[in-house]
């Protein structure tokens, strides 16, 4: 991801202004704290004499601004969070089931003998997917210091809800990654293992999968009844605390400014204040560039700050505004204390492609809760 140099320039929003240069009033200049580790050798022209067609139209991405509180200063997290992500398949005997990978934590072909009886139990080397026997799955889990005795935890961001299966109740299955109907037969490399779950079990409607999180352990790691689902509103460009905007991210946001129209919006839902700059083209649905500022309503502190291009390899959801619900150009993002003994949590933002997702914490800029994956799926 690169990163623009970022100077003070004094500037303001007009909401969905279709002009290509943008007014930017001194009322507006930046004074927030700076921070040195962003800076770049790269600075863009200024803005009066950025043509269209002479702007760099990669990614431009910047990581989350750091919080005020030294970070030797902030209070430590647990350690042992993981989480993993769920897919689903139709290679199952019996159809459409889901899974949870766990080659992240179980990887075929690091244990010769382990390996050897997953060998001996797969039907042919053209088989896309076979279950292993209890005593296959018990041995596979004390490698990953689980037991039966544990459960898997499926926790829904759409229902606040989540579900337990006793690891002992649950399948492991070795499955084949999505290449193999192009071989004709598969090596043990070739596959992968997973619980799987039958959808009986899980109230599945559209995308409502990618928003599971499965923890394997012996209670779960999530609360429910702290979930805030936002809801972003439009408001006047005068209304966005620019007395927070750290001195770089001026040029940035001019950057764009100078290229396209502006919206700006806002969520207050306690104890947070959520805004976001969107740069989009009359003719796009989704934006070319996103910024967002979040910050404690008690105490005015910023407690997050990104900057994002668009990016194929992590492309943009469309941000949850009601308003927009109708076109279907409405997304879904949620915040919120999810994790027990953990800050608020920030998603909804993007997808990832090629890689596997995150969950942000809201004032810990430099720490992310992995969603572990297969991402050859």
């Amino acid at each position: 991801m690169k990163m623009i140099v970022w100077v003070i320039l004094t500037l303001s929003f007009t909401i969905g202004c279709h002009t290509r240069h943008e007014t930017w009033h001194k009322s507006h200049a930046p004074n927030g704290p700076s921070d040195d580790s962003l800076l770049t050798s790269l600075e863009p022209p200024p803005v009066d004499t950025i043509q269209p067609q002479t702007i760099s139209h990669q990614p431009v991405n910047v990581t989350p601004f750091p919080p005020v509180a030294p970070r030797d200063s902030l209070p430590s997290l647990p350690t042992d969070l993981t989480l993993f992500a769920i897919n689903t398949n139709s290679w199952h005997p019996q159809g459409k089931y889901y899974f949870i990978s766990i080659s992240e934590v179980y990887t075929i072909g690091e244990n010769p003998k382990l390996d050897q009886l997953i060998l001996e139990e797969r039907p042919s080397d053209t088989t896309l997917a076979f279950l292993l026997q209890d005593s296959l799955k018990n041995a596979i889990l004390e490698t990953i210091n689980s037991s039966p005795s544990d459960s898997l935890f499926l926790y829904s961001t759409y229902r606040d809800t989540f579900l337990a299966f006793p690891l002992a109740q649950l399948d492991l299955y070795a499955i084949a990654d999505q290449y193999a109907t192009e071989r004709t037969s598969h090596d043990l490399g070739d596959y992968h293992l997973a619980f799987t779950v039958a959808p009986s079990h899980i109230q599945y409607h559209g995308d409502e999968f990618w928003n599971y999180w499965a923890s394997i352990g012996t209670e779960s790691p999530f609360q429910t009844g702290q979930r805030v689902q936002l809801a972003f509103q439009p408001i006047d460009s005068a209304q966005f605390p620019y007395h927070h905007l750290p001195a770089q991210d001026s040029l940035w946001l001019a950057t764009y400014a100078a290229r396209y129209p502006v919206e700006v919006y806002r969520d207050q839902n306690s104890p947070h204040d959520y805004y976001v700059i969107e740069f989009r083209a009359k003719s796009q649905s989704l934006p070319s560039a996103r910024y967002m500022l979040i910050l404690d309503q008690s105490t005015d502190t910023l407690l997050f700050r990104s900057a994002a291009g668009y990016s194929e390899n992590a492309p943009f959801e469309y941000l949850s505004v009601p308003a927009k619900a109708a076109q279907g150009h409405s997304g879904y993002q949620v915040s919120g204390k999810i994790f027990k003994d953990y800050p608020p949590i920030l998603v909804g933002f993007g997808r990832t492609y090629y890689t596997c997702p995150s969950v942000t914490l809201l004032g810990y800029p430099r720490r992310h809760i992995p969603i572990l994956c297969d991402n050859r799926e």
